[in-house]
């Protein structure tokens, strides 16, 4: 069966590109959805259900982040969220910080993210990658904070 394909290489969350490179056809993506092996993010981006996520015993913040940031590719993780990413603070928000283009937010509001909007390919200046995620750099991360009085 071409599902277990995402089980072996333990890709929990796929675009339908990324599906179409492991040689599942979006016909067959919209048979595993009716199934219930996958369910549907957002547009062209899916997910394992839990039944068939057995390979992530908990979801770490990695992952959640991960999960977002598909959603919003031209996003940066900053603020609190980056802060836990560098090791540097504590469970302090549920809510995931991502600074995006004021020209691009997305309008459509998605669950446990606060968007922060700020001029165009500002949010590129200062960042890291930190477990594939793109973060600001520490410096950024704190003067942000600052600025924000957070």
């Amino acid at each position: 069966m071409k599902f277990d394909v995402f089980i072996r290489k333990k890709i929990s969350l796929f675009s339908t590109k990324e599906a179409r490179s492991l040689g599942v056809s979006p016909q067959l993506l919209a048979i595993y959805l009716k199934k219930g092996l996958v369910e549907k993010v957002s547009h062209g981006i899916y997910r394992l259900t839990e039944n068939e996520n057995q390979f992530l015993s908990e979801t770490s913040l990695e992952v959640i982040i991960a999960e977002k940031i598909k959603i919003i590719p031209q996003g940066v993780i900053g603020f609190k969220t980056a802060l836990r990413l560098y090791g540097l603070g504590e469970v302090l928000s549920s809510d995931i910080d991502i600074i995006v283009p004021s020209d691009n937010v997305p309008k459509r509001l998605l669950e446990d993210v606060k968007l922060y909007p700020v001029p165009k390919n500002v949010h590129k200046i200062s960042t890291k990658v930190i477990n594939h995620i793109r973060v600001t750099s520490l410096e950024r991360t704190l003067v942000d904070l600052m600025r924000r009085e957070e």
